[in-house]
């Protein structure tokens, strides 16, 4: 059998694997949903307006572009090891090239990046204090200004 072949196999065999388990633990898994169970968790307490918060897309991109640059610090070590060892200036050649290449196209795509905003964070508005308290706001201000 060819090294493709055996590749595919182990591949097919994984896949096999995980379905058959994933098939298995839906059959024999308990499932009595109820309204209890639902709930939303929050150590306890009970939840307060929506649980699903708006989470910034910021966030997602900030992830992509480091598993980006994770995979080009995989991709670039190798050839890096190897361009030390060569002694063939042809093959250092190729091979300056090629990280070259890979360097421009990862610097093109984080500078679009950053023209088009997708590295700038929103920053929060703050919001005005609307406490109402039993002390005059003329004190707290008072208090407050010894400490700026």
């Amino acid at each position: 059998m060819s090294g493709l072949g055996q590749v595919l196999l182990f591949t097919g065999a994984g896949i096999v694997f995980i379905l058959v388990t994933l098939l298995v633990s839906r059959l024999i898994s308990p499932s009595k949903p109820n309204s209890e169970k639902n709930e939303v968790y929050e150590s306890g307490e009970e939840p307060v307006g929506s649980y699903w918060p708006a989470i910034s897309n910021g966030y997602f991109v900030l992830a992509l572009l480091f598993i980006l640059f994770e995979i080009e610090v995989i991709l670039l070590f190798p050839l890096a090891l190897v361009f030390g060892k060569s002694t063939d200036p042809i093959q250092a050649g190729i091979l300056w090239v090629a990280i070259s290449g890979f360097l421009i196209i990862l610097v093109a795509g984080l500078a679009y990046a950053w023209a088009k905003g997708h590295l700038d964070w929103m920053k929060p508005k703050p919001e005005k204090n609307t406490f109402s308290g039993v002390v005059p706001e003329e004190r707290y201000k008072a208090f407050n200004s010894r400490f700026k």
